[in-house]
């Protein structure tokens, strides 16, 4: 891998704040799960580098008046040079 786990968790955290900037959701970056992956979806389907990272983001809600959010996380890739990010659909 050219960047390390710590650089992805960057790369996906910004990737991501930027989508949500006008969202009623908040990101949790503090609970954030990072891992490598090996080919699957998203090397097949989603034109990422055979090995990638594969970034799981907790979100919350900022409006009370949303009791739960489903799924509560996003997940987001990361090329193993950075200089691809995505998101992984996730029902």
């Amino acid at each position: 891998m050219v960047i390390s786990k710590d650089e992805a968790l960057q790369f996906a955290l910004a990737f991501a704040a930027r989508e949500f900037k006008e969202s009623k959701v908040r990101l949790c970056p503090e609970d954030a799960k990072v891992r490598v992956e090996n080919t699957g979806f998203g090397y097949s389907s989603l034109g990422m580098s055979k090995v990638h990272w594969s970034v799981l983001i907790p979100i919350k809600s900022n409006d009370p008046s949303v009791a739960a959010i489903d799924p509560d996380f996003v997940i987001a890739l990361v090329s193993d040079d950075g200089s691809k990010t995505c998101w992984f659909p996730v029902m």
